[in-house]
Order: C-alpha cells, then structure tokens, then sequence
C-alpha cells in the first residue's frame, strides 16, 4: 500500500518543522509581512500544520470552509498568493520531498487560491 504524502515524510513533527521554515522565510519577504502584524504566530502555524496534515491525507480533520472567511479580510493579492507559494515549494524542496510530491501539494494549494484571493472589483 502506498504511503500517504503526511505518513511518507514524518507526520505531524515533520510538518511542524516544514511550518517553521516556511514562516521563517515568508517573515522575511517585504511584500508579505505586513499580512501577519498583530499575528498569534504560534496559532496561526499550529493551524497551518493542521491544515496540512488534512491536506497530505494525515488523521487531523480541518474545516476548509473556513479559509475564505480567514483570507477574506486580508484582501490577499494574486502576486502574494503566488509568493507564498514559491515560498511553500521552495521550504518542501529544502526538506528534501520528492518533485512528485511537492507538485500533488502545490496543485492542492492552487485549488485554495480562489478563496484566498481578493478579486479586484475591475476583475
């Protein structure tokens, strides 16, 4: 039986290390930091962790209908939408998980992005 991506790379104190860096580096990008002012970091990253166990098929169950009403506020653009997810590519690259992988991921996470994304009223 094949291994889910969430069993294949260490569960949950895996993902809590890919979080970790993850942040570290969106902290560290101009265009991005200003979304997480005010931020419980450590809640915010225990809900990213649960979010992708949830989605690499671990055992922890997360309300996606959430996220729109989480991302709605920030009025996220399309081009940070994008960053944030090189950064998550690049963070998955850097722990060494299979190109396969990261691709199934990333095509999961693009499946989000109309609900992160603010749509211009011009759109």
């Amino acid at each position: 039986m094949k291994k889910n991506i969430y069993d294949k790379y260490g569960g949950s104190k895996a993902l809590e290390a890919i979080v970790i860096v993850f942040y570290e580096k969106v902290l560290q990008s101009k265009n991005l930091i200003h979304y997480f002012e005010n931020i419980d970091m450590n809640k915010l990253m225990s809900h990213q962790v649960k979010f992708l166990s949830a989605l690499l098929g671990g055992p922890i169950q997360y309300d996606n209908s959430t996220i729109k009403n989480m991302h709605r506020k920030l009025n996220i653009s399309e081009k940070d939408f994008n960053e944030t997810a090189n950064l998550l590519k690049e963070t998955l690259a850097e722990k060494k998980f299979d190109w396969e992988d990261i691709d199934s991921v990333m095509k999961k996470i693009s499946s989000f992005k109309d609900d992160i994304v603010t749509k211009s009223p011009h759109a």
